[in-house]
């Protein structure tokens, strides 16, 4: 029952052909597995990698298989339909019990954090699956966790009717507002809705039944009660919110520039929320997560038979979703050079073309464009086209960094010191001298930075107030070496931020296990952690 439990958990998380799991004991036996792997469950799998998983119990991270020395030996290599892979150990106090992996079919290049924070929350749950009996624990885990990895849009339903919990994708699909979701209440019953969602049942459990949703025949519920949190009572936060519900009453296309955590999206909210579309759609388009050969097919949608494991039904592009109301397309610095054509063509003629259809459909939809690139140069570059550019500069909105509106620094900090303490039910206070030293830090990441280091240190607060102590080892390094009167200077910024690198790993160790610990103690993810490496150079010689 346990086997099959795990087996039916891949299957549900690996809803398209992108990459396959695979679950094996310490001794090797395969005992579950999606794709090709699916035909190893019950044998040995002789893989030097897993061998070194389970001996050293470190995690191994492999970007691209054809820079590995191991892999380019392989006998096997020619026939290998994998790029990448994540071996992620199985360890209890007892040692390790077995590895779960990924197998990418293409390279993680771009979108190599998402995965591995992904790998990271699939062998959590694997973990629990392969070590627990109780099925009201497995099932506390899929509702919990299953919900932010599986790609297809499904919800659970219990037998009275209630809605007990929803996929981000199916939010996506049932909400009005594409990235305002707001879950629906599960004291509502479902059947209200039934009339405007096409379900299938895939799965009856003992608690209800397991739903895909039919992205095809959807028709989008309503929800006008989002209200738009800013936080913040500056001067320029004030300026930037003014000219954002001037924005609002216009038609006019808006280029939101800024660094990045800055908060560039919640402002495209406000201005979508605040216009005269807000009874449509705002649909949001990250490009520079989305792969490169799926954009064109996400973003204008194709017919049936466009191409090789196409829907049958064919499916919408975001432009088409968003008719009527707002398309917000953040990292528009990242979209391919030859994507930027379509979309002026879809700016400058309100249609599209569906890939396959030889018909052309109208749109009506006002674009919000975001970057934290410099577009004016990437236009010089010859990397980014002048005639989009000003197709989408029509009003340009700069975000100041948090560094700009520090008397807003100490309303964010309560802000998110009540989400976290609520959240683990803990009631601190800051610190008055910690609170003068956040105050005085420059905040390279911004808003974002400063959520993730209170985060932090309501974690790590062992009494009734969060103090220097409870802060991560870079911050308490570097707060110091700033104050309001310093300039950002991306240089020196650039050389704190690889200090507090090579002091972490010095004192953690350059493993894999090390750089974990490293990556924890600087409050950054392990996968950024490996990217900064790449950028500083970071070796041997620093150690």
């Amino acid at each position: 029952m346990l086997i099959k439990q795990l087996q039916n958990f891949l299957d549900l998380i690996t809803s398209n052909d992108k990459y396959d799991l695979g679950v094996c004991e310490s001794n090797l036996r395969a005992i579950a597995g999606t794709g090709t792997y699916r035909a190893n469950v019950g044998k040995l799998r002789p893989d030097a990698y897993l061998s070194e998983v389970i001996k050293s119990g470190d995690q191994i991270v492999l970007e691209n298989k054809n820079s590995s020395p191991r892999c380019r030996k392989c006998s096997n290599k020619a026939s290998c339909l994998y790029s990448s892979v994540l071996y992620f150990p199985l360890k209890t106090p007892d040692g390790v019990q077995g590895v779960a992996y990924l197998m990418s079919k293409a390279p993680l290049y771009n979108n190599f954090d998402k995965q591995l924070k992904k790998m990271e929350k699939i062998s959590s749950i694997v973990f629990e699956l392969f070590m627990s009996t109780g099925m009201d624990l497995r099932w506390k885990l899929y509702t919990n966790t299953i919900l932010e990895l599986i790609d297809t849009p499904f919800m659970i339903i219990n037998q009275n009717g209630d809605l007990d919990a929803i996929s981000n994708s199916a939010k996506q699909v049932v909400c009005l507002k594409e990235n305002n979701l707001v879950p629906i209440s599960t004291k509502e019953k479902f059947s209200k809705y039934n009339k405007n969602i096409d379900l299938k049942l895939i799965r009856t459990t003992p608690y209800g039944g397991i739903y895909i949703v039919d992205n095809n025949n959807i028709k989008y519920i309503e929800n006008k009660q989002h209200k738009i949190e800013i936080i913040g009572s500056s001067k320029e936060l004030n300026d930037i919110i003014k000219k954002c519900l001037v924005i609002s009453k216009t038609d006019s296309n808006v280029l939101l520039t800024g660094e990045t955590g800055t908060g560039k999206e919640l402002f495209a909210r406000l201005i979508h929320t605040n216009s005269q579309r807000n009874a449509k759609n705002l649909v949001t388009v990250n490009c520079s997560s989305i792969p490169e050969n799926l954009l064109e097919s996400e973003l204008f949608g194709y017919v049936n038979g466009a191409f090789t494991g196409a829907n049958p039904n064919g499916k919408k592009g975001k432009f088409e979703i968003a008719n009527g109301g707002t398309i917000f397309l953040d990292e528009i610095g990242d979209l391919p050079f030859h994507l930027q054509a379509k979309i002026l063509r879809a700016i400058e003629y309100n249609s599209i073309d569906c890939l396959g259809s030889t018909k052309t459909t109208k749109i009506d939809v006002q674009v919000i464009a975001a970057t934290n690139k410099n577009l004016n140069k990437m236009v010089i570059d010859g990397t980014f086209r002048e005639d989009l550019f000003y197709r989408l500069n029509v009003m340009h909105i700069e975000i100041p960094p948090l560094r700009s509106r520090r008397d807003d620094i100490p309303l964010l900090v309560q802000h998110f010191k009540d989400i976290f303490t609520k959240k683990r039910n803990k009631i601190l206070s800051i610190n008055e001298d910690l609170l003068l030293k956040m105050k005085n830090y420059n905040w390279p990441g911004n808003i974002r930075e400063l959520k993730n280091i209170i985060d932090y240190g309501v974690c790590f607060a062992d009494g009734p107030t969060i103090n220097i102590e409870c802060m991560p080892d870079y911050f308490v390094k570097n707060v110091n070496c700033t104050s309001p009167k310093i300039n950002c200077n991306p240089k020196k910024i650039d050389y704190l931020e690889k200090e507090a690198i090579i002091l972490s790993l010095n004192k953690y160790g350059h493993s894999t296990d090390g750089k974990i610990k490293a990556s924890q103690s600087i409050g950054i993810s392990l996968a950024s952690l490996y990217r900064k490496i790449k950028k500083y150079k970071i070796g041997l010689s620093e150690q």
